[in-house]
């Protein structure tokens, strides 16, 4: 994702915020990519709550590999639980530790 320029701007523009990131990555996963759909919403004070869905690609290593990037971008560490449906449909649970 930083590899690209919207990653770059978008990166940029929220620096070292997990929290924005992680509230605005849908939007910015629409712009990335042409399929699935992503919505995030935060359910604690550090935590969040992300639903994949109609997503063709194995959820479960593609997405917690974007999120160990923000993670590691922001410097922070976190705890992730994900509960799968099926290959193309999840709930990824993420709490700042």
């Amino acid at each position: 994702v930083l590899g690209t320029q919207i990653g770059r701007t978008l990166f940029g523009i929220f620096g070292g915020d997990a929290e924005a990131l992680f509230l605005n990555w849908p939007k910015a996963f629409k712009i990335l990519l042409s399929f699935g759909e992503i919505r995030s919403h935060k359910v604690g004070p550090r935590a969040f709550v992300f639903e994949a869905r109609d997503f063709p690609a194995f959820l479960e290593t593609y997405q917690v590999g974007v999120l160990q990037g923000v993670l590691r971008h922001c410097k922070e560490r976190a705890r992730i639980r994900i509960a799968l449906a099926d290959l193309g449909n999840a709930r990824i649970e993420l709490e700042l530790i």
